[in-house]
């Protein structure tokens, strides 16, 4: 698995080969306007310490990401996302006869 440059993930203690990822972070706004705003002012917001973080991974492995729970999640080669929860929100697969099992698939990583 040379063409995977030594990058990997765990998802419910299974590890997957990745052959790409994209990795997109959000901060979330709240909304910190009161009801006793004056007509014509502007809204209040600030930024929350909860941000979403969505990653994206092009995988070979032999067996596909369950999409069915909250799991332990965790990317090697120096990637920062390491033992957080994660669900898998989309999951597509390919195959062959004979060939591993190649797929994309997109997690919502958890920071709680």
């Amino acid at each position: 698995m040379s063409q995977t440059n030594g990058i990997s993930f765990t998802f419910n203690s299974v590890t997957y080969y990745a052959t790409n990822i994209s990795v997109s972070r959000q901060a979330n706004e709240v909304d910190c306007s009161t009801t006793g705003m004056e007509s014509n002012s502007f809204r209040r917001y600030r930024t929350s310490e909860i941000e979403n973080v969505d990653i994206k991974v092009d995988w070979v492995g032999t067996t596909i990401p369950p999409d069915d729970g909250v799991y332990t999640f965790s990317l090697s080669g120096g990637l920062y996302h390491t033992g957080t929860k994660a669900i898998a929100t989309g999951v597509s697969v390919t195959g062959a006869v004979g060939d591993l099992i190649k797929g994309t698939a997109t997690f919502k990583v958890s920071y709680d």
